[in-house]
């Protein structure tokens, strides 16, 4: 009888499975961006978005502990602030 032991590693975000290990670390990346670099209309269009699904990181009603609503707001308010922020730096 033949026996083989398999490594298997998962992706802990979006539990993609792979059997390399240096793969699936390279792929977890990918769930953690990282901004440095990016435009203040780049972090805006993230908040947007975060509010936009916020139903989908909540737990009960709340986000973060706040409401899915306050979330949602909070989150349009920052991306209102950045692009008001980089349109007032624009004029000076």
């Amino acid at each position: 009888m033949l026996h083989q032991n398999v490594d298997l590693y998962i992706c802990e975000h979006c539990r993609l499975e792979f059997y390399d290990e240096e793969e699936c670390l390279e792929h977890e990346k990918t769930h953690s961006p990282h901004f440095d670099g990016s435009t203040n209309e780049d972090i805006a269009k993230e908040l947007d978005a975060l509010g936009a699904n916020a139903c989908s990181f909540r737990v009960g009603d709340c986000v973060m502990g706040m409401t899915v609503h306050s979330f949602k707001n909070l989150m349009s308010v920052a991306a209102r602030a950045l692009r008001k922020g980089a349109d007032d730096a624009g004029k000076k």
